[in-house]
């Protein structure tokens, strides 16, 4: 099925393009895709056919010309997930995103049913097997929703089709959201008839939207439906601006959803939803995050940002070239605009020179560092051995919060120009940055002039980790022999900022102890990746965890003595302490701790290795870390690095290497 989808997409531009005329012609190609299904399809069109009508004909005919490539996904897993559904449902939502519950549940059912060993991906096209009656209710709901508005003649019939009328969002089951969400008493209250805004509405309904982010539901591999959505509580990032999509546009909000396909500073991508406003500007919210209208921070760089569109970009290379060439998973749906410009942040158009194109290559893209490898993220017609990337962005954070110097963040983006040929990234060029200014400074490795290079982490530490490090400064730490710790004498203060490993402090009055914690005063509540006390030896001490209330289940106060600084501990409480009962008093001498942290600083005992970029990554060096920095010798000059963990852990980060700093990108 896969590949007849694929075939489908084809047809519709050898067909199309033989006479772009317009609408008439991708709608009688899509009439002709449509096989067997095709009475259906003829079926809502004679259904508009009176000149009452004509409108709701020009609608069906919009839905059915961009139908092509639109599809259902199911498999046997699926099949299984979706009675798995309500026992999700039952986890409570304060157990958040940090809950490893859910993904336990996954996997606890996946040993029970032999059918989620199935994920073969089975797909369903619209075009060859939607019925009539659907969409006729469909597009009845939509034009009654609408008209229903007070703001509705504010929009042309265009931003209606394209924000509003809309049957599906993605790939997920086919449902009558339309109906089901419109007005419905969970989150629907009487004075919303009196709203007049459709920003204003959209921010009330948004703080109803009753679902939870859990990393767990990505292990449902595909965003859920509107019915399982209702049913589960649960999702993930993708599922939540789903979510937000079918609420607003069942209620006649016009909305739809932005994405980064990858971060240019992280390893992960990003969804959130826009709504439209009367003045037709796009205002961005997010679910589940406090974040309403306007609210939504691009918390790390981007090189472009896109929105998804149910027409089909025919006016695009992708789309030009679909079943001639190679095209990465991202761009093959072709219904992506590029709103990189839209967002207020810094741009600039760059062109890539090229050498020795490979035959039958007319696109170029440019890709950011990913996990393990280079993901594309904007692309460009290839014309004289040059491709154009218009409005790329520079890489600007929208977010004052972030500190610069303590991420230690280059100025820019890398960007590595590259090929796609059969299902691989293939650089064409070497990489560069792209200033905050738009200028263009390629990574040239020299490798006849070499420098040492002092390393401490393999990755950045992601801003909200800084913060939980400073969280920790002015906390003390308290040693007693009763239990209501009234006798308590103070042994250490934290002063300084604090690194990602282990730290000790000797205690500043030297005793026997029973009872010793971690005290929280600055009404935060106590998170720690690790505490340690230690005896006049600096053997460490065991003994029976203590403290005030814990957050959640699932994080008992034994985090913060397991010996491993990526778990992590957080009470409930503000004003919050955490210790040991050691059963007997214990000579204190020393004191440790740990905020919570990724694991990404370089640890003793560990082997890591280096690389350097030059057509690929080649290997500097193997080492054995015996402190908290590695050092090696004969690195190229301003070369793009790479440092790997080779005894644990996945994450880590190119950077480049600048007056003995690790600078990240």
């Amino acid at each position: 099925m896969k590949q007849r989808i694929f075939l489908t997409l084809t047809a519709v531009i050898l067909l199309a393009g033989c006479n772009p005329s317009g609408q008439g012609d991708e709608l009688a190609v899509a009439l002709d895709l449509a096989g067997d299904n095709r009475s259906e399809l003829q079926a809502v069109l004679d259904h508009y056919s009176a000149p009452r009508d004509s409108l709701k004909r020009r609608a069906a005919e919009y839905l059915i010309g961009n139908m092509a490539g639109k599809y259902t996904v199911s498999s046997a897993a699926l099949e299984a997930y979706e009675e798995f559904l309500p026992e999700i449902a039952q986890v409570p939502a304060d157990e958040g995103l940090n809950s490893p519950r859910i993904g336990n549940l996954f996997a606890e059912f996946r040993k029970k049913d032999p059918r989620t060993a199935d994920t073969r991906l089975r797909k369903r096209s619209d075009l060859e097997t939607i019925p009539a009656d659907y969409l006729i209710r469909a597009i009845d709901a939509s034009f009654d929703t609408w008209e229903s508005t007070p703001w509705h003649r504010h929009y042309t019939f265009e931003q209606f089709c394209e924000y509003i009328l809309p049957y599906r969002s993605m790939t997920e089951y086919l449902s009558d959201w339309k109906t089901d969400a419109r007005r419905n008493p969970r989150w629907w209250t009487p004075e919303y008839d009196t709203v007049r805004d459709p920003v204003q509405l959209c921010h009330l309904l948004n703080r109803k939207i009753d679902l939870t982010f859990n990393h767990g539901m990505d292990q449902y591999g595909v965003p859920q439906s509107y019915p399982n959505l209702l049913k589960s509580h649960w999702g993930n990032c993708i599922d939540e601006t789903h979510y937000a999509l079918f609420q607003m546009r069942g209620n006649g909000i016009p909305v739809a959803i932005d994405f980064v396909p990858q971060w240019a500073s992280l390893h992960d991508k990003h969804y959130w939803n826009v709504v439209i406003d009367t003045t037709g500007h796009a205002r961005e919210f997010q679910v589940g995050f406090g974040l309403y209208p306007g609210k939504v921070q691009l918390r790390e760089k981007v090189a472009k940002i896109y929105r998804r569109s149910f027409a089909i970009q025919r006016n695009g290379i992708v789309y030009k070239r679909l079943g001639k060439e190679d095209i990465p998973p991202v761009f093959r749906s072709c219904d992506l605009r590029d709103v990189t410009a839209q967002y207020g942040i810094p741009v600039a158009d760059v062109t890539v020179s090229l050498e020795d194109v490979p035959r039958g290559t007319k696109i170029l893209y440019l890709c950011v560092s990913a996990l393990r490898g280079w993901e594309p993220v904007a692309c460009a017609e290839i014309k004289g051995g040059k491709a154009l990337f218009r409005d790329v962005a520079t890489g600007v954070i929208d977010n004052q919060a972030y500190n610069t110097r303590e991420q230690d963040l280059g100025q820019g983006i890398v960007l590595l120009p590259a090929y796609y040929l059969q299902g691989c990234v293939i650089p064409a060029g070497e990489p560069f940055v792209l200033t905050n200014d738009g200028a263009v400074q390629p990574l040239s490795p020299d490798t006849l002039r070499k420098k040492i290079v002092t390393l401490e982490k393999k990755m950045r530490i992601p801003y909200r980790f800084i913060g939980y490090a400073q969280q920790l400064v002015g906390n003390h730490f308290e040693g007693a022999n009763r239990p209501d710790f009234s006798d308590a004498v103070p042994l250490a203060r934290i002063q300084d900022s604090v690194a990602s490993h282990l730290q000790t402090l000797p205690v500043n009055c030297p005793g026997q102890y029973r009872y010793v914690r971690y005290v929280d005063t600055r009404g935060n509540r106590s998170m720690v990746g690790e505490l340690a006390f230690f005896d006049k030896n600096g053997q460490r001490l065991s003994g029976t965890p203590i403290g005030t209330a814990d957050r959640y289940a699932y994080q008992p106060k034994d985090r913060a003595f397991d010996g491993d600084i990526v778990s992590f501990y957080e009470a409930a409480d503000k004003e919050s302490w955490i210790g040991l009962d050691l059963g007997a008093p214990r000579e204190i001498s020393a004191v440790g701790f740990s905020p919570r942290t990724t694991g990404n600083e370089v640890e003793p005992g560990d082997t890591y290795t280096l690389y350097y970029w030059e057509d690929g990554w080649r290997e500097i060096g193997t080492k054995t870390a015996d402190a908290h920095r590695i050092t090696f010798e004969g690195v190229p000059e301003n070369a793009l690095l790479l440092l790997s963990d080779r005894t644990k852990g996945r994450e880590e980060r190119i950077f480049t290497y600048t007056e003995g700093r690790q600078i990240w990108w």
